[in-house]
């Protein structure tokens, strides 16, 4: 999915206010929603443009589709998709359908979204983007003889969304089985999307590729290492240094969990994972430069006798360094110390 988007190649597009609305009614979301299809003028598909350009550069992962029955060519989402490319009279239908399932799958937590969705045409294939902007003031709606004219003011957040981008041949017997992910919004920014966004939305699974196996991994020991107890966090320290070497081992998520993580962690982290029994058992091929860019630590050795270590931007704080003129001095800033000797520890508060 490298070929960019450009203006002349969109056939449709539909937008949609779309509030949290978890646990509602369907029937009475869809009677109630804002939006439909859009007027595409040359301008709107300029701008339109730059955001789906933003969103292919911005894939970082891949979903697949849930399985039903053990096909996930049966998948009701997939099956939607292909209606959409090829049933042009239902389509501000079926974008309408889309947009009550976001509805439904956003909890109080979240904020009102303008959900776009357009399809690009490049001679037999078709291009589906889903996109969700947080709703602001730069954007401006009206129904205009039933449809969406969309205006987007200065200011526009052209860089901060969610997207889903499938492609292919809707003739083609195993076309429409993964899309990719691009997301701006999560707190994992350009990572892993959001659960509700793939699992429940889009009814799919991220796809265990190396890459994406491995940020998974990371962010779930980052997640518990920044609530764990220090002795927990001097373990899942060495445990990352040990991963870290490993040179690119296979591992299994599950495997990872169990021989890396202190005891009491292992239920919080498959928690934070959130994967399938099979994809907890997959096999994958351990990405240490995806592993050391997204949980990076700084260790000061001191005179090659003292060793302090830390996640960098904890490090960077509490750590500063000073040259004298009889040495380095080094200052450390934090609520309390811990002393291990050797099993046992003393725990000093400067409180």
């Amino acid at each position: 999915m490298t070929k960019a988007s450009s203006a002349e190649n969109i056939v449709f597009g539909a937008g949609f206010f779309v509030k949290p609305s978890k646990g509602k009614d369907e029937t009475d979301i869809a009677k109630s929603i804002e939006g439909g299809q859009i007027g595409l003028d040359l301008d709107k598909k300029t701008r339109l443009v730059t955001l789906l350009n933003n969103a292919l550069s911005g894939v970082k992962n891949h979903i697949v589709f849930s399985p039903v029955s053990g096909n996930s060519s049966e998948n009701r989402t997939r099956s939607q998709l292909l209606n959409f490319c090829t049933e042009s009279k239902t389509r501000a239908e079926i974008a309408k359908t889309f947009a009550v399932r976001l509805a439904t799958v956003m909890d109080e937590r979240a904020k009102e979204v303008l959900f776009l969705e357009l399809l690009e045409k490049m001679g037999v294939k078709f291009r589906v983007i889903f996109l969700t902007l947080e709703r602001t003031e730069t954007i401006n709606a009206q129904q205009v003889n039933g449809r969406m004219n969309l205006n987007f003011g200065p200011g526009f957040p052209e860089d901060y969304f969610k997207a889903t981008i499938y492609e292919g041949d809707p003739q083609e017997k195993n076309s429409f089985l993964k899309g990719s992910v691009a997301d701006f919004q999560s707190s994992q920014r350009n990572k892993i999307a959001s659960d509700y966004w793939v699992f429940d939305f889009l009814e799919s699974e991220n796809e265990m590729t190396n890459a994406t196996a491995t940020s998974m991994v990371t962010q779930a020991i980052k997640q518990i290492y920044e609530k764990a107890d220090s002795k927990d966090k001097e373990q899942i320290l060495t445990s990352l240094d040990i991963l870290k070497s490993s040179g690119g081992k296979q591992f299994t998520p599950q495997q990872i969990i169990d021989e890396f993580l202190p005891e009491s962690q292992k239920e919080r982290a498959k928690k934070k994972l959130n994967l399938t029994e099979e994809q907890q058992k997959t096999q994958f091929k351990l990405d240490v430069v995806e592993l050391n860019r997204q949980f990076q630590t700084k260790t000061l050795v001191i005179d090659n006798e003292i060793y302090i270590r830390g996640p960098n931007e904890v490090f960077d704080k509490r750590i500063k360094e000073e040259r004298t003129d009889v040495g380095v001095k080094v200052t450390i800033t934090g609520k309390s110390f811990t002393y291990r000797f050797g099993l046992g520890r003393r725990k000093k508060n400067d409180q």
